[in-house]
């Protein structure tokens, strides 16, 4: 009898540490939930991981003692946080700053504890000769998707549209020459998806 009383027991003992860890594990998880979304760290979306840090720091010169730089990027920040403003262009001719400013943006940003309006800034060069596939696949890999260039452009917008969905997003776009279709990049072009 006394080694049945100690087997029950032993049973008995396992089922309640097996309680007890389950209830801490849950209360871990809820934890690194919402850690994650304090975090500005998309997870487990469209099945996939996406563990992005929200914005990247991009080397280059620092524009603090320049007043005109400062001030526009000043306007630029300020147009950020203006809810009607969807689209902001930034515009000259080479050589006058326009990517050093946008560099200074994208830092201040990631310096920025009042930056929670956006998950995620993407920063993707687009070159002289667009090449929509190429922008896609580096917006893509910014958002730790899988893309490959054997994929089609609406393979890819599909993709991108799905996991852009969700998120309010700052895309960068530098080095334009010419008038981008931005739904192109992501927005699949028909309803078969």
């Amino acid at each position: 009898m006394t080694a049945s009383n100690q087997k029950l027991c032993g049973c008995f003992f396992n089922c309640s540490e097996r309680y007890r860890l389950s209830k801490e594990t849950a209360r871990m998880l809820k934890e690194i939930e919402r850690l994650l979304k304090v975090g500005n760290i998309a997870v487990k979306m469209a099945g996939q991981n996406f563990l992005s840090i929200a914005v990247e720091h991009i080397p280059g010169p620092s524009i603090v003692n320049q007043i005109t730089a400062s001030q526009n990027l000043a306007k630029v920040m300020d147009l950020l946080n203006d809810n009607d403003v969807l689209r902001i262009g930034v515009w000259g001719m080479g050589g006058v700053g326009k990517t050093t400013l946008v560099q200074n943006l994208n830092n201040q940003l990631k310096r920025s504890s009042s930056m929670p309006q956006f998950g995620i800034v993407i920063w993707t060069t687009v070159s002289q000769n667009l090449d929509l596939k190429k922008v896609q696949i580096q917006l893509a890999e910014r958002l730790n998707l899988n893309a490959s260039m054997e994929e089609s452009v609406q393979r890819l917008a599909i993709k991108l549209h799905q996991r852009l969905q969700k998120e309010k997003f700052l895309l960068i776009l530098i080095d334009v020459w010419e008038p981008i279709d931005l739904d192109s990049l992501w927005v699949p072009q028909s309803d078969s998806y």
